[in-house]
């Protein structure tokens, strides 16, 4: 037997205590990754991020005690800190974080993990791998996004890892923001954010076990998180043989009926920053030439946006003079290291002060805004709007003023965002020191001068719509037959 000679085995012994090494390494990295992640914090950590955010949402909130008492709220808060004493990771602090704000009823005081968390899931996902319907206090399968065939559209989720669904849609809508008691707001986030929600409450997961029925049988079914299959491109259609293309841009498009004479939808995605003046002078000098006298605007799923847009847009509707009215405390925001604002929104506030405050005997400082109806092209007919618990924020005040000003006739869901108005505009971030948790606070309270608001909801529609899940099995748009139900009842 041939000896090994002593270079040789001495070249093996490194490079095996190399290999070792750079083991420990991966290992100690993908640890740290991980913890970096979610790690656990003491509970002075937690009392120390917890009475900032306490603190600043008092400073900074326009309307912080609108829904709930300083009592009843502080109560909340004694409750939450009770349950730092033995530390918590960050997933659930963070929870505990989105419970103590629902109790503010704000839809834009929203907080999020910290950016380590998200790199974390990012670079290795273990999201639910399906979307899904909610209706009636029902979860359906909506797409399957996984790498195998485990769940088909449609059939209906009962349980998830032994936690039925009654219990998962319950914490998601503890956790979720919304504008004061609006139901369609909690009901459409649900939907939005289900396989997300899951991970905010539940954790990471490699496996999911998933209990379904479908035409009475029930099932089980084990799927891997996180394993999406590749998606193909979704691309715009339009059908052709209901609707004509007007013109279009990259927030909204005109459409006009086949079946239905002088009618034409439009469809606002959303309120953004760009290009809507040019986009507003082609639509309505369009309408006009083509003597429109039925128009159907859609902000279903509309988030909202950019301020100046939706009054431009309501310039063109509203036949009287409408107002854009915000205030808030006159106290200034103390600077501090884990507050920011972004230069835009600084530079908007400092044009806002220069607004002359419009009651100088209310110890807020008010702002209005007025604006004319445009005379060029202005739309004089049948308004029609469709909404829905996803029409939010700039979308809702749109829809409040056409209902309080014009002859708008509501169709759908109720309005995600407050009828009576909303806490907006600009937004401070706030970046907990410990936990590195983000929280947006808003700045400015947005009144839409509505007098009698219903119990702090929602826009309700005039005709009030639910969908079945046999409807969005089928892709019907139930909002739309109903409209045309009415156009043509009224030709």
């Amino acid at each position: 037997m041939k000896s090994i000679p002593f270079l040789t085995m001495t070249f093996y012994i490194k490079l095996i205590l190399i290999s070792l090494l750079c083991f420990s390494f991966i290992v100690g990295f993908s640890q740290e990754t991980s913890n970096k992640g979610n790690q656990v914090f003491t509970a002075a950590q937690l009392e120390h991020d917890f009475n900032i955010l306490c603190s600043e949402l008092v400073n900074i909130h326009p309307d912080v005690y609108a829904y709930i008492s300083e009592d009843s709220l502080n109560a909340i808060k004694i409750n939450i800190q009770k349950k730092f004493k033995d530390g918590l990771t960050l997933e659930a602090f963070h929870v505990l974080v989105r419970q103590y704000i629902r109790n503010i009823h704000c839809g834009h005081t929203v907080a999020r993990p910290s950016e380590d968390w998200y790199a974390l899931q990012k670079n290795d996902s273990k999201l639910l791998t399906f979307n899904v319907f909610y209706v009636n206090d029902k979860v359906y399968v909506k797409e399957y996004l996984g790498v195998d065939s485990a769940l088909a559209k449609g059939v209906e989720i009962l349980s998830i890892n032994q936690i039925t669904t009654s219990k998962i849609v319950a914490d998601m809508k503890a956790i979720q923001e919304r504008d004061g008691f609006s139901e369609s707001y909690d009901n459409r986030k649900v939907e939005r954010y289900f396989s997300t929600y899951f991970l905010f409450l539940y954790g990471r997961k490699d496996h999911y076990t998933v209990l379904y029925q479908h035409n009475g049988n029930k099932d089980s079914v084990i799927i891997e998180g996180g394993k999406f299959k590749k998606q193909k491109a979704k691309t715009s259609t339009i059908d052709t043989s209901k609707f004509s293309l007007g013109p279009k841009s990259s927030f909204a498009e005109l459409k006009y009926f086949s079946n239905l004479n002088n009618t034409a939808l439009l469809d606002i995605n959303s309120f953004d920053s760009k290009g809507y003046n040019k986009f507003y002078k082609s639509v309505f000098k369009e309408l006009k030439a083509k003597s429109v006298n039925n128009l159907i605007i859609d902000l279903r799923d509309n988030g909202g946006g950019y301020f100046p847009h939706g009054n431009n847009l309501l310039r063109y509707l509203m036949p009287q003079q409408f107002n854009f009215t915000f205030s808030r405390d006159k106290g200034k925001v103390k600077k501090q290291a884990y507050l920011a604002m972004d230069f835009f929104s600084k530079m908007t506030k400092s044009l806002f002060n220069l607004i002359p405050d419009k009651d100088k005997n209310d110890p807020r400082r008010n702002y209005v805004l007025s604006y004319k109806p445009r005379k060029k092209n202005h739309f004089d007919g049948q308004l029609y709007v469709f909404i829905n618990g996803n029409s939010f924020s700039l979308s809702s005040y749109t829809a409040a003023q056409l209902s309080n000003g014009s002859n708008a006739i509501f169709i759908g869901e109720e309005t995600g965002g407050g009828k009576s108005g909303s806490n907006a505009l600009l937004l401070y971030n706030l970046t907990l020191p410990e936990t590195k948790i983000r929280i947006n606070l808003p700045y400015y309270h947005l009144d839409h001068g509505i007098k009698n608001p219903l119990d702090n909801r929602g826009l309700m529609p005039d005709y009030k719509l639910e969908y079945s899940i046999e409807d969005l099995m089928q892709g019907r748009d139930i909002d739309l037959e109903q409209v045309e139900k009415l156009i043509k009842k009224n030709e």
